[in-house]
């Protein structure tokens, strides 16, 4: 009965372990299609799964929408 015990909490502390140290990391899966110039810098764009195409701001890191047109893909 102890070693089941034993077992179990050493496998519970493992998966724990685990999951403390692993990190999250946002990755942009959207297809890259080209290149927009907003204002002074050029940004990459992006087109999502329903077709909208964007780039991600530099400053405030939101998507901001641009015409469907503006993307070469």
């Amino acid at each position: 009965m102890m070693r089941k015990l034993l077992f179990l909490l050493s496998v519970t502390v493992f998966l724990m372990s685990g999951l403390l140290t692993t990190s999250c990391t946002k990755v942009n899966k959207d297809q890259p299609c080209g290149t927009y110039q907003n204002q002074t810098t050029t940004e990459q764009l992006f087109k999502d799964s329903n077709g909208n195409c964007y780039y991600i701001d530099g400053t405030t890191g939101q998507k901001t929408m641009v015409p469907t047109s503006s993307c070469g893909c």
